[in-house]
C-alpha cells in the first residue's frame, strides 16, 4: 500500500461554512449599490430628498393691485331707492330740471294722499299715467310762495342797498346770492341809471320779476329794468308795470 506524505489537515477558509466549505457573504461585506437601493433604504432616501412645495403666495398680482386701488379711488355709487327712481324717470321727460329731492318730496306727497296702498306697483301705474306732475307743480308752488314770504320779510327788516334795491345786499334765502344783481357782481350801475335813480314803481316791478325768476342772470335783470323804465316813461302805472313783470316772468324759459 503506497503511502505518500500526508498533507496537514486544515479547517475551512475564514468565514466558510463548516458544512459546505463555501463562504457566505453578509450585507456588511457587500453593501448595496447606490443606484439600486433596497426597499427600506431606498424609500428613506427618496423621502429624504423629495423637494417640498413652497407655500402659496398671498401677494396680489399687479393687475389685482391696480383693481384694488381703483376701488379705493372710485367707490361704488349708492343706487337710488326704487320708488325714487320710478318717480324721477317719470318726471324727467316733462321736467328736465327735476332733482332727487323733488322726487323724494313727490313720493312723500303721494304716500300722504293715498296711504299704505302705495307700493312699487302702484307707483309704476302712476308713472305710466303721468300722474306725478300735479304733485311736483304743487310742491314747487309752495316752495316759491315760501321763498317770496322770506324775501318780503328780509326787505321789511333791511334797508335798500346803494343801488336802490330793497335789501339788495342781503342773501337770497335759498341760493345765498345777493338780492341785488349789481351787488351780487360787484359792479356799478349803468351810467343812465346812475344819472336818474330807479323809480319806485320800476323797482317794484323788478322785484316781482326777480322773485318769479330766482335764477335770472344779471344781463336779464338789467334788460328787464331798462324795459320797465321805458314803459314807465310812456305812462304805465305801478300796477301795470307789476302785471308786465308777471307776464315777462311767465314767458321766461326755465333754466
Amino acid at each position: 500500500m503506497l503511502s505518500g506524505p500526508k498533507c496537514p489537515l486544515s479547517g475551512p477558509p475564514d468565514g466558510a461554512s463548516p458544512i459546505t466549505g463555501f463562504k457566505t457573504f453578509t450585507n456588511t461585506d457587500h453593501p448595496p449599490r447606490p443606484d439600486k437601493p433596497t426597499n427600506s433604504g431606498g424609500q428613506q432616501a427618496a423621502a429624504k430628498h423629495t423637494p417640498t412645495k413652497a407655500p402659496p403666495s398671498h401677494s396680489a398680482t399687479p393687475q389685482q393691485a391696480v383693481g384694488r386701488q381703483q376701488k379705493i379711488r372710485f367707490p361704488r355709487t349708492a343706487t337710488l331707492p326704487r320708488a325714487t327712481e320710478i318717480i324721477l324717470n317719470s318726471l324727467k321727460s316733462a321736467n328736465p330740471g327735476v332733482s332727487v329731492d323733488d322726487a323724494n318730496a313727490v313720493h312723500r306727497a303721494v304716500c300722504a294722499e293715498y296711504g299704505p296702498k302705495v307700493n312699487l306697483g302702484y307707483l309704476s301705474t302712476m308713472a305710466a299715467n303721468s300722474s306725478f306732475s300735479r304733485f311736483l307743480d304743487a310742491i314747487r308752488r309752495d316752495r316759491a310762495e315760501h321763498v317770496e314770504a322770506q324775501i318780503r320779510a328780509i326787505q321789511q327788516t333791511h334797508p335798500d342797498c346803494e343801488h336802490g334795491t330793497a335789501a339788495g345786499n342781503q342773501p337770497h334765502p335759498t341760493t345765498g346770492a345777493l338780492l341785488c344783481p349789481w351787488c351780487r357782481c360787484g359792479t356799478q350801475l349803468p351810467a343812465d341809471v346812475q344819472r336818474e335813480r330807479t323809480h319806485p314803481a320800476v323797482a317794484a316791478a323788478v322785484t316781482i320779476y326777480r322773485q318769479s325768476v330766482p335764477r335770472a342772470g344779471v344781463a336779464e335783470l338789467l334788460r328787464f329794468t331798462q324795459q320797465a323804465t321805458v314803459l314807465h316813461r310812456h305812462g304805465l302805472t305801478a300796477d301795470q308795470l307789476a302785471d308786465h313783470a308777471r307776464q315777462a316772468a311767465a314767458r321766461t324759459p326755465a333754466p
